[in-house]
């Protein structure tokens, strides 16, 4: 039997003061890439509805793969354990 395993975002809502609309979804992708990665292997399917994650990104300055790993993680945290 073959693991198929998907993430499906259907909407992704991101406000970062400070990031330009090309910025912002360039941090989509790779929050979407780092949940592909990162996201455990069970086989079942989980939907989680909406999911609402604030973070302090002051520190970030631009950096939108430090961001994206943030929100990775806290997603993961969250919904997972």
């Amino acid at each position: 039997m073959k693991n198929d395993s998907r993430i499906t975002i259907d909407q992704l809502h991101l406000k970062v003061p400070g990031l330009s609309q090309h910025q912002g979804r360039v941090l989509g992708q790779q929050i979407a890439t780092g949940l592909a990665k990162q996201w455990p292997r069970s086989g079942r399917s989980i939907e989680l509805g909406a999911v609402d994650i604030r973070l302090q990104s002051s520190a970030v300055n631009g950096n939108t793969q430090q961001l994206a790993d943030q929100v990775v993680n806290a997603i993961i945290r969250r919904t997972v354990y």
